[in-house]
């Protein structure tokens, strides 16, 4: 598992995030404190919070630079 810190400010942030995980062929979460959720999902995005830093958790041994460069939006 790869883990990043990410961290979306707006509810524009959290949808272009959407729409870049989407496309992944493995799995992904958010995780902050002890609250873990889908990655992939809307409402578990949404619900973990904006404004707040947490663990973007990619289910692969390493991120490929082109993954990683699709997300410098919101990693910290």
């Amino acid at each position: 598992m790869t883990v990043k810190k990410v961290q979306f400010e707006s509810m524009d942030e959290v949808n272009r995030f959407l729409d870049v995980t989407e496309h992944f062929p493995f799995a992904v979460d958010l995780k902050r404190g002890s609250r873990t959720v889908n990655g992939k999902s809307i409402l578990g995005v949404a619900s973990i919070g904006l404004g707040r830093e947490m663990d973007f958790c990619a289910h692969v041994p390493e991120l490929a630079p082109e993954i990683t460069s699709s997300l410098v939006f919101c990693m910290r």
